[in-house]
């Protein structure tokens, strides 16, 4: 091929334009755009569909069809079959045909070797092409190209679409919204039906005020959960009361602060656990301590002097206890060793009687 410089000016026009370096020295100097072997692709907007002919119906692939050139710099884009079959193949020096740059073979066109055909793009045999339409899961589709002034009309291009035809229907995944398994809905406590309880020790003024339970009590839960794993019932000995205490407490404490500065109540709050080693926690809204005054102050004395008995009374009872388990474990060991006097004096009797000597 020539390798000459395709910088050219009009004379005409006075515009620079390309000349055809992919053409032999057979053929005559000519611009690339009047070029019938190769073609560039003509650019379209974004989203934009060529326009489908009307004289062309899609069918099978027929073993007529024109091949498919492709763009070199712009690989994989289809432009439009070639005008001229006799234009498209040279020779090399060994007389072999050759394809030439930038056109891709298409299995099934007319005058093109099966050497030039691209072992890729090769399909079942002749003989079974013609086997079964349904088989081919290709459609081609006629589809003209716009081209720019000045150049000659091209053939319609040959658009492959997928066919679903011989794919079989089973073997589509199905989704069906039910098929999703549903969450049992949580039960709503009614005042026909307070299925979780309610809350004791409620009171208005001197009145017992019924609160239901929105939700089941911990203490159902753990006593739930030793039944199913067929534990005894009582109390569970392995919580650690100090830590669910103290972040029990600070939810509610937090609690009870926003809904003192929402409403703008009087608030009152105190607790303390029988392990405690230290002062009890309280909490007070900010409109109870502004006008509490001294009456607070006693208050927090008289829970002080609460929580204080409360504590001697539970450690005094854990005295009496430990006394109580003291001398229960004394007079059990007592009470074995005059079991094992008793059985050692039996023995001796037996013994002496056995001997013939007087037993006294």
């Amino acid at each position: 091929m020539a390798k000459t410089s395709n910088a050219c000016i009009d004379p005409d026009t006075g515009k620079p334009y390309r000349m055809c370096r992919k053409c032999g020295d057979s053929t005559p100097p000519h611009p690339m755009k009047h070029c019938t072997t190769y073609r560039r692709p003509v650019k379209q907007k974004p989203g934009q569909i060529a326009e489908t002919d009307a004289s062309t119906v899609p069918g099978p692939v027929s073993p007529q069809s024109e091949p498919l050139a492709l763009d070199q710099d712009n690989a994989g884009i289809p432009t439009e079959a070639a005008v001229d079959q006799t234009s498209e193949t040279h020779t090399d020096d060994q007389g072999t045909s050759v394809a030439p740059d930038g056109v891709i073979c298409v299995p099934g066109s007319e005058g093109i070797p099966d050497s030039l055909i691209d072992p890729a793009l090769r399909g079942p045999s002749s003989d079974n092409a013609t086997s079964d339409n349904n088989s081919t899961p290709f459609q081609v589709t006629g589809v003209d190209t716009p081209t720019s002034p000045g150049t000659p009309s091209s053939e319609p291009l040959a658009l492959f679409t997928p066919s679903l035809s011989s794919t079989p229907t089973s073997s589509l995944a199905t989704f069906s919204p039910n098929s999703t398994p549903s969450r049992s809905r949580r039960k709503r406590p009614t005042k026909a039906d307070p299925c979780y309880g309610e809350v004791v020790g409620v009171y208005r003024g001197n009145r017992v005020l019924t609160i239901r339970r929105t939700r089941q009590s911990t203490e159902e839960k753990l006593r739930a959960k030793r039944v199913k794993q067929g534990q005894a019932d009582g109390p569970d000995l392995g919580v650690n009361i100090p830590k669910v205490f103290y972040d029990r407490t600070r939810s509610l404490v937090t609690q009870m602060h926003d809904l003192s500065e929402i409403t703008g109540s009087w608030l009152h709050f105190s607790a303390q656990h029988p392990t405690a080693s230290q002062p009890f926690i309280h909490y007070t809204s900010k409109r109870l301590r502004t006008e509490g005054g001294e009456l607070l102050d006693n208050l927090h004395q008289a829970n002080h002097e609460l929580y204080q008995s409360l504590m001697t009374a539970r450690r005094a009872s854990d005295k009496l206890a430990e006394v109580e388990a003291d001398a229960e474990a004394k007079v059990a060991e007592a009470t074995a060793a005059k079991e094992a006097a008793e059985k050692t004096a039996t023995e001796l009797r037996a013994m002496l009687v056995a001997a013939g000597l007087p037993v006294p």
